[in-house]
């Protein structure tokens, strides 16, 4: 048989036609089923479940229950929005109560007390959720607050004065700083305000060492800063270690010890326990003061012991990304800020590698979806070009649909669903079950394959259509609009009508 041009391309043009239809469909229930099963949700809530233990199954449960606390943060609820109304909606609400994802123990479930989550989480979001969850940040503080209420406390030789003239000044200062109502250097600034008002109560060589000069004012709010760096090895030192043991260390500090009095026995514990440095993170000193703030002070061990289990690789993680942020800086005041944006920058990376994976198994089901679709459709490639070459009338049939679409003026392919379902209603395609359709296809079929039974004849031609249909109806959308280009090319443009009516 010859093919000139003009009919290879109607070929071409009918059977991009019905791939970019079938495309359409499988689009369409490709969307439902993501709809109905939240697949971008879920697939993002175990990413960040892996995220959080360092993917060691082992520790699933634990992952889980710990994601289900981050999710449950006010900032990150607010993105679930759960559709009300609609197909999608309707159909999920028996699924809901009998998928086996939602059953049972809430602390189980992908979205624990919830049935549904967001599909996306912005990096700022989760940074901000994952921060609350472990508000080492409050702690810090804190920690920060108590050391600085002990020192100036041990500066005053005479308590009675101190709690008569300064502790409620210093109170509301300290309370406004552990609030983040301001930094830590303006906190000491006013702390000094009220330290010169009453200069007279405080030990005379203690005052002139802290607040005497702007220089000496700067030394003591660096002697007193912790870096967030260091609070985290320490939390995360305090719950591995047995209370027992430090316990019996810190037993002689006393409630809420100064700074003076710590440094004080601290020297007198290390000459007796040499080993402590090295059972210690970073120096000695720093360790030791904020350990026995921890157990000595019950505000921040109340802080300490309501933070969540924090799973080994998290913390390194985040123990990580505070030298990170650390390194960064030339202020320490900036490191809460740094600390939460790489966090955040952590949070991001780790969600592009998830990406990938999600898109690779998405491919991997979009062509589960075509291929059914191609044996549902009785969708054969082989037989539909042999149709379309040798019935003219097909052929016709599926241009004559082709030149009603409106291809130039849509912007989304799948504006074109319904236009298409109404043109094709009275065109036989060459494709389905119908007795006419397995009778040509009896004719049709290679002569290697002929020995076999007719669905196995089937099986190369439903391959190569699914393999079609996989790629997307915007891939054969956009090569549909080419071929139609192609085939207008020459074609005498339609005359208007005055003109027509006086030839």
């Amino acid at each position: 048989m010859n093919l000139g041009l003009p009919v290879v391309v109607d070929i071409a043009v009918s059977i991009i036609f019905v791939y970019f239809t079938l495309s359409l469909l499988s689009s369409e229930i490709q969307e439902l089923l993501k709809t109905l099963l939240q697949w971008r949700a879920v697939h993002l809530k175990k990413s960040i479940e892996g995220l959080l233990v360092g993917n060691d199954p082992e520790q699933s449960q634990e992952a889980r229950e710990l994601a289900n606390k981050i999710y449950d943060n006010p900032l990150l609820r607010s993105l679930n929005h759960k559709s009300k109304e609609g197909l999608a909606s309707t159909i999920r609400k028996p699924l809901d109560g009998a998928s086996k994802i939602l059953k049972g123990d809430p602390s189980k479930r992908v979205f624990g007390q919830q049935t549904s989550g967001p599909s996306y989480i912005p990096p700022t979001v989760f940074s901000a959720s994952l921060l609350n969850t472990f508000d080492f940040v409050a702690i810090y503080r804190k920690l920060l607050a108590c050391r600085l209420r002990g020192t100036l406390q041990g500066m005053v030789p005479n308590q009675s004065a101190y709690e008569e003239k300064l502790q409620d000044e210093i109170d509301l200062i300290l309370t406004a700083f552990e609030s983040k109502k301001i930094s830590l250097d303006k906190a000491v600034q006013q702390l000094a305000e009220e330290a010169k008002k009453d200069e007279d109560i405080f030990d005379p060589e203690r005052f002139q060492k802290s607040f005497s000069s702007p220089k000496t004012i700067e030394r003591f709010a660096d002697k007193m800063q912790i870096s967030l760096s260091d609070t985290i090895r320490i939390v995360r030192k305090y719950a591995t270690l047995k209370q027992e043991s430090l316990t019996t260390i810190t037993k002689d500090l006393g409630d809420n010890p100064s700074f003076e009095d710590t440094k004080i026995y601290l020297e007198k514990i290390r000459q007796q326990n040499p080993e402590i440095d090295k059972t210690l993170p970073t120096s000695a000193d720093q360790t030791f003061l904020v350990l026995a703030l921890i157990f000595t002070n019950p505000e921040i061990r109340t802080l300490v012991d309501a933070l969540p289990p924090i799973p080994e690789a998290l913390g390194n993680n985040l123990e990580i990304l505070a030298d990170q942020a650390l390194s960064k800086i030339d202020d320490l005041t900036q490191e809460v800020d740094q600390f939460e944006q790489e966090v955040s920058t952590w949070f991001d990376s780790s969600m592009d590698r998830a990406k990938g994976v999600y898109n690779r198994n998405a491919k991997m089901i979009t062509m589960i979806i075509a291929l059914v679709i191609a044996v549902a459709a009785n969708a054969d490639t082989f037989y539909m070009i042999d149709q379309f070459a040798n019935e003219k009338a097909v052929s016709a049939s599926v241009i004559q649909i082709i030149d009603k679409l409106p291809l130039k003026t849509l912007e989304q392919p799948e504006e074109l669903s319904t236009t298409i379902n109404e043109l094709t209603a009275k065109t036989s395609l060459p494709i389905g079950w119908q007795p006419e359709t397995l009778k040509g296809q009896h004719h049709s079929t290679f002569i290697l394959l002929r020995p076999f039974p007719f669905l196995v004849q089937r099986i190369p031609g439903w391959v190569v259509t699914g393999f079609a249909i996989s790629m997307g109806a915007g891939f054969w959308y956009e090569l549909l609009k080419k071929f139609v280009d192609i085939k207008n090319v020459g074609k005498k443009p339609p005359q208007p009508e005055s003109i027509a009516k006086t030839q």
